[in-house]
């Protein structure tokens, strides 16, 4: 466990002298340095309520050098104050609230537990960087670079994923870095480039992820419920056992997408092209398909209860064995209906239209039993 208030290496100065002095430090960096060395923090917490304008002093010090140095000088200041232990933990000496981090490049450093949170990162450069443990809650790193940087939990789970809850990373990259398990819970990741990501049980609940590169990401077992993800791109994705309930997937790419095993209940799929996905045994209960590209697509298992998949692209879907009851159909220009793979599950056609209209395959359904399916179309009528 890091201690968040270490013992200084200097232990020089009184707290009334260390506080009287103006902000503007002559010298540079070197001047800064010497003088946040010479402020005694002690690791107790007792003392510290004594040392509570030396803190003070210590931190506005801190964020009026980072506003006056550039952008490759604040990298030194942020490696110094975290090899102090300032900046480290829940409640760090130096916080860096608000603190002017724009396009700092602290690419490659290994900043495990370090507390950024409500920072301004804007632009920064973290590629390679370790910022597991890390606490960067609500930061602002629009745009900034995480290319393959560790912020997840690694393989065996030994290590604490960082925490980006209502953190904003749109337009961030994000590729190839791994994020498992790590908290993204109302964070903003508009137009961010997450190709080839780990994100495996990443809680992402809430998030804002219109249109959004996920290509070929792992979101395995991720939480990804009332997330808005219009016109997101996730070909090639994995989402076995994620969790999309309430998501909005308008217009998403999910050509060649597997989500086997995923909740997808009451999820806007509308419009969003499905072609050749995978969804053995999803639950899309109340799922609205509209308008969608299933062609090719798998949805052996499946359970399509209550969805619409009105004017959707069903050409060569595999149906074998889903759950269709209350689920509506436009069955208008369907004439290769009959090539569905149906099974004992799918069961007998609810309305005589249905079997006016496709008469060989209506025919092999009125043989089997079970509760009934409803189609809404032209020329068939509802199950009452």
């Amino acid at each position: 466990m890091i201690s968040s208030y270490p013992q200084l290496e200097s232990k020089v100065g009184k707290e009334d002298d260390s506080t009287s002095s103006d902000l503007n430090i002559a010298g540079g960096l070197d001047a800064y340095f010497d003088r946040i060395k010479s402020l005694r923090v002690v690791n107790n917490p007792d003392a510290l309520n004594s040392s509570t304008r030396i803190l003070q002093f210590a931190t506005e010090l801190t964020l009026k050098q980072l506003e006056l140095i550039d952008p490759s000088q604040k990298r030194s200041v942020i490696q110094f104050l975290y090899k102090l232990g300032l900046i480290i933990g829940s409640s760090p000496a130096i916080p860096l609230a608000g603190a002017l981090l724009e396009e700092i490049d602290l690419s490659g450093l290994s900043l495990r537990g370090i507390n950024l949170s409500n920072g301004r990162l804007k632009g920064a450069k973290l590629t390679e960087v370790d910022l597991r443990f890390a606490n960067l809650m609500a930061a602002d790193l629009r745009g900034a670079n995480f290319h393959k940087a560790v912020l997840g939990s690694d393989m065996k789970g030994q290590a604490l994923p960082a925490n980006l809850c209502k953190a904003r990373l749109d337009r961030a990259t994000l590729s190839d870095a791994n994020l498992n398990h790590v908290r993204l819970s109302q964070a903003s990741l508009n137009h961010a480039q997450c190709a080839d990501a780990q994100l495996e049980g990443a809680n992402l609940a809430g998030a804002q992820l219109r249109r959004v590169n996920f290509s070929r990401a792992n979101l395995k077992r991720a939480i990804l419920t009332s997330t808005d993800m219009r016109q997101a791109y996730l070909r090639g994705a994995c989402l076995v056992k994620a969790n999309l309930c309430g998501a909005m997937l308008v217009g998403a790419e999910l050509n060649g997408a597997d989500l086997s095993l995923s909740k997808a209940m009451d999820v806007d799929f509308s419009k969003a092209d499905l072609g050749q996905a995978v969804l053995h045994k999803t639950y899309l209960f109340n799922a609205n398909l509209q308008a969608c590209d299933l062609e090719n697509a798998d949805l052996e298992g499946a359970n399509l209860s209550a969805s619409d998949l009105r004017d959707a692209k069903l050409k060569r879907v595999n149906f074998g064995g889903v759950l269709l009851e209350e689920t509506k159909f436009d069955l208008a220009g369907h004439f290769w209906l009959g090539r569905w793979m149906l099974s004992s599950r799918i069961v007998r056609p609810a309305q005589r239209g249905f079997k006016r209209l496709f008469s060989p395959i209506g025919r092999k359904l009125s043989n089997r039993k079970g509760n009934g399916l409803r189609f809404v179309g032209p020329g068939a009528q509802s199950d009452k």
